[in-house]
């Protein structure tokens, strides 16, 4: 590490951004779930009912994060943490 003057700032040292996955708020289980849920029913109701393509897969893309972000991934210990 290159020597710093006296009067220069510590280096970066700033925490790390908490994931929004992680908030207290989705602890729950059945919060996940329940969105979860949501996520699936908009898909079937854009995919079968609507039949819109742009509206569907933006539905399955947010049911494919939601799936990881909350039920697989969810409760991970991440390095660094």
């Amino acid at each position: 590490m290159p020597d710093l003057p006296d009067d220069a700032p510590p280096p970066n040292k700033t925490p790390s951004r908490l994931r929004e996955g992680d908030h207290p708020f989705y602890k729950p289980l059945w919060r996940r779930l329940a969105i979860v849920g949501g996520l699936v029913a908009w898909s079937i109701y854009e995919g079968l009912y609507v039949r819109d393509g742009f509206w569907s897969v933006i539905a399955v893309g947010m049911l494919g994060y939601a799936i990881w972000m909350f039920l697989i991934d969810f409760g991970r210990e991440r390095p660094g943490k």
